[in-house]
């Protein structure tokens, strides 16, 4: 009895929270110290970067509209510069960094966190077949606009906040993810392994890519 009173509970709790995400109204941006919030898709003509927030929605819409060239604005010139060199030495068709987009139904914000000299924004990736990925992303100041960074890529600090629910989970357990280093080493390291499992290669393409951006 007791157990079966456990499990009840946490349903519960998982049905609360999941009701808390999906039941967000639309906003136009991300707004600020509101979590979770849902990113809206913009056009670049709406693009601002004065706040964190504002940065990701400009990155989550050009993926979207697939202009890499918008994309790599919305980066700090370092990052951007070392991006185009990680995807050429990853072997990674810059296509399918747009297609990978459209396997997504839904992006929200759900914390902000001040990280050593950068804000870090925690994206959950709620994809169309019920998985759900959550991926930290870093942001710092760049003259008078917020851009993503990619120099926190090898903080192991960060592990906390990447994790992968595989749709057959999203009511049972949570499935973290700890590699040691979630970027480009990673994404190598388990390679080797991707044939066995169709998920595994999915997630790893995915948050190889998503890490970097």
């Amino acid at each position: 009895m007791k157990a079966i009173e456990a499990i009840s509970i946490r349903c519960a709790i998982i049905l609360i929270v999941c009701s808390g995400i999906f039941f967000i109204s639309d906003m136009g941006r991300a707004a600020e110290g509101k979590y979770p919030t849902k990113v809206e898709i913009i056009q670049k003509t709406q693009a601002r970067y004065d706040t964190p927030e504002n940065a990701f929605a400009a990155l989550r819409s050009a993926l979207i509209e697939e202009d890499l060239e918008w994309a790599y604005e919305t980066f700090t010139e370092e990052s951007a510069e070392e991006l185009k060199k990680l995807y050429e030495e990853a072997g990674i068709d810059r296509q399918k960094i747009f297609d990978l987009e459209k396997t997504v139904r839904n992006t929200f914000i759900v914390n902000k966190i001040e990280y050593k000299d950068a804000v870090l924004l925690v994206i959950e990736y709620h994809d169309k077949d019920g998985s759900i990925k959550k991926i930290p992303t870093a942001f710092v100041r760049e003259g008078e606009k917020w851009k993503n960074t990619n120099k926190f890529a090898s903080d192991e600090n960060l592990l906390e906040y990447l994790d992968y629910i595989k749709p057959e989970e999203i009511i049972s357990s949570a499935t973290m993810i700890r590699p040691n280093r979630w970027n480009l080493n990673w994404y190598n390291r388990i390679k080797e392994h991707m044939e066995g499992k169709k998920w595994i290669k999915g997630f790893a393409e995915r948050v190889c890519i998503l890490c970097m951006i």
